[in-house]
């Protein structure tokens, strides 16, 4: 039945200020269920003013080391930040914050805040914690109580390994575990109200599907689709990497009760030189992007950028689950599984981080502009990237490890041939130990809501251009 011209305009509107009205907030890892790390609605800071950040907040104390890579999430006015404990701010720093320079508490706290980035959506934020998914009402009311105020999930769901971080599209919640071999590491989908599926008191929700074979503990959603890539032992040795594809819907390739759904497509490489394919992958304009590495030895390692066509066509052959191979595979680090993904996509440039950030034209690849040192997944708001990176400290044993921006366009401060790019901004960071604490580790890259920066480098800090 086909729909009128009116019809399908105020859909599109309705959808468009849906899309904007979210473009002010950060409310997932990578910004979008696609893993995109680009928040188009950005508009406040410029390459133009970013010089002129200045602190407007910072945490009362330094952040426990749990879940250090784990990003904050903005939304309701609210940080969210899982640093064992759930931890709770106040965004724009005017609730459980004193003094100057600016310190704040949390406005409240859970237990099950777990170590992976926490997502929002609908007034709900969603944790794993231990082997559980945990929804919480994310204005801190419903099952919330005591001085300081500390709440209690709204519902939960028990997994059968370690979770990654959730994403949710149209009212599903995803979200994949990682397991020891032989178990599979599992995708779920699950009601994000809490309410298919879900019974008892405290609440309890089963899944409304989940996959047949290995998906990946964090997954993106983008063109109907989900998408979860890990990595597992093979049987004598090495390991086999998996990308695969899921009808976000649950019902292509679906069947039985409970329900069971197998991939579209699947990208599969078992061999002893291939070690790590790092999730989660990112979509745009019909292209995926996800890390993998080649490490026959220590000597040979490097890490390869896969592109693959999203929609499971191009460089695809057989029968559903249709086998794919990448369409593009290009090393932007020549070391081993120093990644940290998601890639961020914005204007047409694909932005990679490993040991460094590559920026590459996404269609082509082709490279752009680069920066090394790098020690967080990319962020691009604005027309600027923002990334933690480490560099000389005085101390000769030490790295100093600060959230940065760059021009994303690869101009301001840039020069040489390949390009490299100077930061136009550097703001507080911590010290660490060399090379331990700097090149193996992975850091919680910084994320834009309402024209605040955010950090997570030691403590969470809050940066704002200066009022006026």
């Amino acid at each position: 039945m086909f729909r009128s011209r009116t019809h399908r305009a105020i859909v599109g509107l309705a959808l468009l200020a849906l899309i904007f009205a979210a473009c002010d907030e950060w409310p997932t890892l990578g910004f979008d269920a696609a893993r995109t790390g680009f928040s188009p609605g950005e508009t406040t800071l410029t390459t133009d003013n970013v010089g002129q950040l200045q602190k407007l907040w910072a945490t009362s104390s330094k952040l426990p080391d749990t879940g250090f890579d784990s990003s904050p999430v903005v939304a309701d006015g609210s940080v969210f930040v899982a640093a064992g404990n759930l931890r709770v701010f106040s965004a724009d720093g005017t609730t459980g914050c004193s003094g100057t320079p600016l310190v704040c508490k949390p406005m409240w706290t859970a237990v099950q805040g777990g170590e992976s980035t926490p997502t929002y959506a609908n007034h709900v934020v969603y944790t794993t914690y231990g082997n559980s998914l945990y929804g919480f009402d994310a204005l801190g009311e419903s099952g919330c109580s005591g001085t300081p105020k500390t709440c209690q999930p709204l519902w939960k769901a028990v997994l059968g390994g370690k979770p990654g971080s959730p994403v949710v599209s149209r009212g599903v919640l995803y979200v994949g575990t990682d397991q020891d071999a032989p178990k599979h590491d599992l995708l779920y989908a699950f009601d994000a109200a809490g309410v298919e599926g879900c019974s008892s008191s405290p609440k309890v929700c089963q899944p409304l599907w989940r996959s047949t074979s290995d998906a990946g503990a964090t997954p993106a959603v983008a063109g109907g689709l989900v998408y979860a890539a890990t990595t597992n032992e093979a049987v004598g040795g090495g390991a086999i990497e998996t990308l695969a594809a899921f009808d976000a819907a649950g019902t292509d390739g679906c069947s039985g009760t409970p329900k069971r759904c197998s991939p579209r497509w699947l990208y599969q490489a078992e061999d002893a030189c291939e070690c790590v394919m790092a999730g989660p992958p990112s979509i745009a304009d019909g292209r995926l992007f996800v890390f993998s590495t080649f490490c026959c030895s220590m000597q040979s390692a490097d890490t390869d950028l896969l592109t693959f066509d999203a929609d499971g066509h191009d460089g695809c052959t057989g029968t559903e689950p249709r086998r794919c191979q990448p369409i593009r595979r290009q090393t932007v680090d020549p070391y081993f599984d120093r990644t940290h993904p998601p890639v961020a996509e914005a204007n047409g440039l694909a932005f990679a981080s490993a040991l460094g950030t590559t920026v590459i034209d996404a269609s082509t690849g082709v490279e752009q502009w680069g920066v090394g040192g790098t020690v967080s997944s990319p962020s691009i708001a604005g027309g600027l990237m923002f990334v933690v990176a480490g560099g000389a400290a005085p101390n000769p044993n030490k790295v100093l490890i600060t959230p940065r921006a760059y021009d994303a366009a690869g101009v301001a401060g840039c020069s040489g041939s390949p390009k490299s790019c100077a930061p136009l901004w550097t703001g507080e960071g911590v010290k660490v130990d060399s090379p331990f604490g700097y090149v193996n580790g992975s850091w919680a890259a910084p994320v834009v809501a309402h024209g605040i920066l955010y950090t997570r480098v030691g403590n969470l800090r809050a940066y704002r251009l200066p009022p006026g």
